[in-house]
């Protein structure tokens, strides 16, 4: 357990170290309401989220029974659409600390559905495929779309950080860095 979580410690640590409360309350805000939003798909869905895994990119709750590719579908995809959705319904608060939160939320929900390895818009790829294609192409479309946009990824962030991006593009570096050590070891 501890080793599958080294990656995300990693790169939570600077986060964690650098943060002001406000801003971690803000993080923790998004991670909750994402999270919120699966616990909900898996509820309309008659499921239950019994078990949380620990993954190179964070945790991810687990359904009582296997779902089928349409609502597992659904189900990673309601957690970004939660984030998105708050951060819609925010839009008329212009006070500086709500525009702060609703980036926040923005920024979650968008990075959640890049197609990388375990993130929701990985696995929402690889279900999509699923219900179209047999399940070795989905694979095998789903691990390529993951390590060519991550090694696109990787050569940007790269780039960013060696041309003077300081730590937040090495931070960006270290996050795209686990989610294609999740891609590995899925």
């Amino acid at each position: 357990m501890i080793t599958e979580l080294l990656p995300s410690l990693l790169w939570a640590l600077p986060l964690l170290l650098f943060s002001t409360p406000a801003e971690l309350c803000m993080i923790a805000s998004a991670v909750l309401l994402h999270e919120g939003g699966h616990v909900a798909a898996l509820l309309f869905f008659g499921r239950g989220a019994t078990r949380i895994r620990g993954e190179a990119t964070g945790f991810r709750l687990l359904p009582r029974t296997m779902l089928p590719y349409h609502q597992e579908l659904l189900a990673a995809l309601a957690g970004p659409a939660a984030n998105l959705l708050f951060f819609l319904l925010t839009a008329g608060i212009s006070s500086f600390p709500m525009t702060v939160l609703r980036g926040v939320h923005l920024f979650y929900g968008l990075s959640n559905l890049l197609p990388l390895g375990t993130t929701d818009g990985g696995r929402a790829l690889f279900d999509l495929l699923a219900l179209c294609l047999p399940l070795p192409a989905a694979e095998r479309i789903s691990r390529g779309v993951t390590f060519s946009l991550g090694g696109i990824l990787f050569f940007s962030l790269l780039f960013l950080l060696l041309d003077g991006g300081g730590a937040y593009a090495l931070l960006l570096l270290l996050t795209l860095l686990s989610w294609l050590f999740s891609a590995l070891s899925a």
